[in-house]
């Protein structure tokens, strides 16, 4: 069960550091922004960041990737279910409409975490491990959205500009010969 899960020890590290390179060098982009602006800070401690970095990384991943991928992965495969899940995820942020957010803002939230799911989705099932995806989140709910506006309007333009190619591109080419079993 706990295999199944993505809980093994024997795949946790592999995961861990495959997902950390993958996931940092698709912030390339951001990572160099913040750098060169002075942006980088670590977070303050409080109940917000254990939240958001800690709480809702272990709990999201678990729910919408342990659990609900190994449901899906036997009558779907695993490409079917690597792009069906996530929309589970995405619809589980949609109830910041209720607190009053712009539909327009809600519906990009949607957007942007199907996305991420779909990441998350196809670490832990090429991974065979819950600890990438939950690194990957807590990582990028630690980046946020990358600020591509504020990049365009930098002093720094064409580095971030090439950073944020060469950071999405590299990506792309490393996550299938890194997350092969």
């Amino acid at each position: 069960l706990w295999d199944i899960l993505g809980f093994s020890a024997h795949t946790a590290l592999h995961s861990l550091s495959v997902s950390l390179c993958l996931i940092a060098t698709l912030f390339a982009g951001p990572l160099l922004q913040d750098l060169l602006h002075g942006t980088f800070e670590m977070p303050e401690l409080s109940a917000v960041t254990l939240r958001n970095l800690v709480i809702a990384p272990l709990t999201e991943e678990f729910v919408f990737r342990a659990c609900t991928l190994p449901l899906l992965l036997p009558s779907l495969g695993d490409t079917r279910a690597i792009i069906l899940a996530p929309f589970f995820f995405g619809t589980a942020h949609l109830h910041h409409i209720i607190s009053g957010q712009p539909v327009g803002l809600v519906c990009f939230q949607f957007l942007y975490t199907t996305v991420f799911g779909w990441l998350t989705s196809a670490l832990f099932v090429r991974t065979h491990s819950i600890a990438g995806p939950v690194v990957c989140h807590a990582f990028c709910n630690y980046m946020g959205f990358p600020d591509m506006p504020s990049a365009l309007e930098s002093k720094h333009t064409k580095i971030l500009s090439f950073a944020y190619v060469a950071g999405l591109a590299s990506f792309l080419a490393l996550f299938g010969p890194l997350t092969r079993a």
